[in-house]
């Protein structure tokens, strides 16, 4: 991994989520966008489009070379033998978008040979940037982040996301169903922001059956650069090809998958 490419990444893309986010912010506040369906029960925007088509131009134009994975236009192919992966969502929490509820994210995560080393998740509302480096720390507007240490299972605040697919959303109506007989969780709408809220400590677990890669890349690393620790629904720690995960401070993920493993 080049320290120069990390270093070149941040300073054009800090500032570029800035500025796509205030665009994002003011379509947001003034309804000022069109909705379609590419799939079942999943929503698309013109803001999604737009946030999406600035950041695959800046990657294009700065790292020609690297590949990029998005959540609306899927693998962009080239011929490349780099082992630099960027994976992006324009908007994770579309669905809350449309819905006016301002809990949504512009999330890039950036892999060298399947490992996530750097991720940016920036909050266009609160204006607050979430930067991880791996070995770096995470880092919110400048403040370092740190996990909680609560460990007691009934103790622990807990939020969910699910993946694409049947079988992802029945998994994830499952856990619901379980942790809210036994305590609470909730379900947010945007998975870079619940492990943005992991990382900070506000929170003490994070489960998504079906995670997809553009939804959690960047929020994985910000965890566990603020000490948390992130696995499958196997125990193993979470990689670019896992099927689940399952987030914590690196003491409440091992009190939950048990749980998860029984009711799975």
């Amino acid at each position: 991994m080049d320290q120069a490419i990390i270093q070149k990444s941040l300073e054009i893309f800090e500032p570029l989520l800035k500025k796509v986010g205030a665009e994002l912010r003011r379509k947001f506040l003034n309804k000022d966008f069109q909705v379609s369906e590419k799939a079942k029960q999943e929503l698309v925007t013109t803001a999604d489009k737009l946030s999406e088509n600035y950041i695959l131009t800046a990657i294009k134009e700065n790292f020609p070379d690297h590949h990029i994975l998005s959540e609306e236009s899927g693998e962009v192919e080239n011929d490349s033998q780099s082992p630099y992966l960027w994976v992006v969502d324009p908007v994770d929490g579309t669905t809350n978008f449309v819905y006016r509820n301002p809990f949504f994210a512009i999330s890039i995560s950036l892999f060298y040979a399947k490992e996530v080393v750097l991720g940016l998740i920036y909050n266009p509302i609160l204006e607050e940037m979430y930067i991880a480096q791996k070995g770096g720390g995470a880092w919110c507007n400048g403040q370092a982040l740190r996990v909680s240490d609560e460990q007691y299972l009934e103790n622990l605040k807990m939020t969910y996301c699910y993946g694409a697919g049947k079988k992802s959303r029945m998994d994830a109506l499952k856990l619901h169903c379980y942790f809210k007989e036994h305590g609470d969780i909730r379900q947010l709408g945007s998975s870079a922001l619940e492990l943005a809220l992991l990382a900070r400590g506000v929170t003490d677990v994070f489960m998504v059956p079906g995670a997809l890669r553009w939804d959690v890349g960047a929020g994985v690393l910000l965890v566990r650069e603020a000490g948390g620790k992130v696995i499958d629904f196997h125990g193993e720690d979470w990689h670019y090809d896992s099927a689940d995960m399952l987030a914590g401070n690196g003491k409440s993920e091992r009190k939950v998958l048990p749980i998860i493993q029984k009711l799975l």
